[in-house]
């Protein structure tokens, strides 16, 4: 619990408000402050976008000793990664309006209205987040494609926006 209250996860409160569902227990998002769709939202939620697609990379490149053993492990690396860039799409599009959705379907489909010459490339990344492809080259193929593409336009926007 101190690790939610700690004002460094401003993610995890943001998660837990926007995001989570009361079963039980006591209503602890009621003092958590959220951020309105926005480009300090969009800074918040894709801090480290970079360094989460180099680590990806690695965990399918160099698994460690327990990922090995796991015949998965490239789809949910991809997987993880599909709905990073989902939401990274969504942080661009926080850049020219107040839009926050949490359906990938909806962050998709806002972000190829927006910038339709990346149309293939969010499908894409939608695609891999339903169907995330188990094989390696395919894995590695998708995220250069990410990385020449989408994030290309993440660092031109929010570094933009977010430094000067």
């Amino acid at each position: 619990m101190n690790d939610i209250y700690d004002k460094n996860n401003e993610n995890v409160q943001f998660i837990f408000k926007t995001d989570g569902v009361l079963i039980y227990g006591k209503e602890i998002t009621k003092d958590f402050s959220s951020k309105p769709a926005g480009i300090e939202l969009a800074k918040q939620l894709n801090k480290n976008y970079r360094n989460n697609l180099e680590a990806i990379r690695k965990d399918i490149l160099e698994p460690d000793d327990e990922d090995k053993l796991n015949e998965n492990n490239t789809s949910e690396c991809i997987k993880w990664i599909s709905k990073k860039i989902l939401r990274l799409s969504l942080g661009i599009i926080m850049t020219k309006e107040n839009f926050y959705r949490r359906n990938m379907e909806a962050m998709a489909r806002k972000f190829a209205q927006t910038y339709p010459e990346y149309d293939s490339y969010i499908y894409s990344a939608l695609q891999q987040y339903h169907n995330p492809t188990n094989n390696i080259n395919e894995a590695i193929k998708f995220l250069d494609e990410m990385e020449k593409t989408i994030y290309v336009l993440a660092d031109r926007l929010l570094a933009e926006k977010h430094y000067n």
